[in-house]
């Protein structure tokens, strides 16, 4: 009985000294060097930012515009001949082509929106490092 609570006590020690020795050994031989994280919006300013996120946002929108389209479409087959049904369904398709079309001009909305802020720069020197 003695030897086997004299060996969990040696796994315990063992264990704690590994756990308090590793990390001191790993730092000593690291390099003089530091890891940074990256920028992850990888924008410089403000207008490069909003840049990226509209752009970003019109493709969510497109997306999902082209995911209601196809539910819409559903609906519209599935409908049976019920004339709320098949109203419903030509609203869900009418709306999500104008989401589709604002998602698609979002591009020269963002340029128009850039030149009324009095920024004249285009909108491809803000996205050069891509």
């Amino acid at each position: 009985m003695l030897s086997k609570t004299k060996s969990i006590i040696y796994c315990y020690l063992t264990t704690a000294a590994l756990t308090l020795a590793l990390p001191r050994a790993s730092k000593a031989n690291c390099a003089v060097e530091t890891n940074y994280l990256n920028d992850p919006l990888r924008a410089k300013t403000f207008i490069e930012l909003f840049i990226r996120i509209a752009n970003w946002a019109a493709g969510i929108v497109a997306i999902f515009a082209m995911l209601f389209i196809l539910i819409g479409a559903f609906q519209f087959l599935f409908a049976g001949g019920n004339k709320e049904k098949v109203d419903q369904a030509k609203r869900a398709i009418y709306w999500s082509i104008i989401g589709l079309v604002i998602a698609l001009a979002a591009y020269s909305l963002l340029r128009e929106l850039l030149q009324i802020l009095g920024t004249d720069d285009p909108i491809e020197e803000h996205l050069e490092g891509e």
